[in-house]
């Protein structure tokens, strides 16, 4: 049998020494590896260690922080897996950004409840065991795992005016980009690519195809899962014509 506990010390450790957000972070890290204790103690199968390990990362409430995998009744990553964005407030938790505008949920809604659950039982049911209770980035960032729903399940959100049941997610296109001419504006629209160096040919592909435009549009509004430093040169080289900052890194596969 594997050694879960080798491993979750390996995971707590590499978390501890190389997240890059502690100064935000609303958890106590170093609590974290006595709090789950029990929880390590009752893993029997790999299902059970990546379920564990999804609740000790969702401590840090912190989107850019995922495993690479997930279970068919996981949590949906955000954003890259929703198409509702949610913030809490002092006074609930509101509607505050749309993917599309056809869910039956305009900005300001306030939501009372998701999966048939209140929103109360449902952050409950979820909250980390570090984060102080009423924490609102943590409220804010489970609220909208809740809202995104689980893989393996229809999404519903309970509103004043009743239970809205919410459209499956849509997949991302099999072409990386689309690119359109608005009589003189060419528009170039990655479809959450910017992390897969594929893109780098045929951006430049779809550039040099709209070099007689006389302005454009770089079309960011599909790209939740943001991107590689990689592809973000090839795109910015574009745009300048001498070298300027950008950011100072070291990536040894380079």
């Amino acid at each position: 049998m594997p050694d879960w506990t080798k491993d979750f010390t390996y995971f707590w450790e590499t978390v501890r020494d190389s997240y890059a957000y502690w100064p935000d972070a609303p958890c106590d890290w170093n609590a974290v590896r006595r709090e789950y204790a029990s929880d390590l103690a009752a893993v029997k199968d790999e299902r059970g260690f990546i379920r564990l390990l999804e609740r000790a990362l969702g401590e840090l409430c912190d989107a850019h922080a995922s495993l690479g995998t997930n279970l068919s009744d996981s949590l949906r990553l955000v954003p890259s897996g929703t198409d509702v964005w949610v913030e809490a407030r002092h006074d609930g938790v509101f509607v505050t950004n749309l993917r599309r505008e056809t869910l039956g949920l305009p900005l300001g809604t306030r939501v009372l409840g998701v999966g048939g659950l209140s929103l109360a039982e449902a952050l409950k049911a979820v909250w980390p065991k570090t984060v102080a209770p009423g924490d609102l980035r943590a409220k804010s960032y489970w609220a909208n795992s809740l809202v995104a729903g689980r893989h393996d399940a229809p999404r519903t959100v309970r509103t004043k005016n009743g239970e809205i049941a919410l459209p499956a997610i849509e997949g991302r296109p099999k072409e990386l980009l689309a690119a359109r001419r608005t009589g003189a504006i060419g528009v170039v629209r990655p479809f959450d690519s910017l992390g897969n160096n594929k893109l780098i040919a045929d951006f430049d592909t779809a550039m040099a195809a709209l070099q007689d435009c006389k302005g454009l549009v770089l079309d960011l509004t599909e790209t939740p899962s943001g991107g590689n430093t990689t592809v973000a040169r090839a795109i910015l080289s574009w745009f300048v014509t001498k070298d300027t900052p950008y950011q100072r890194h070291e990536d040894p596969s380079e």
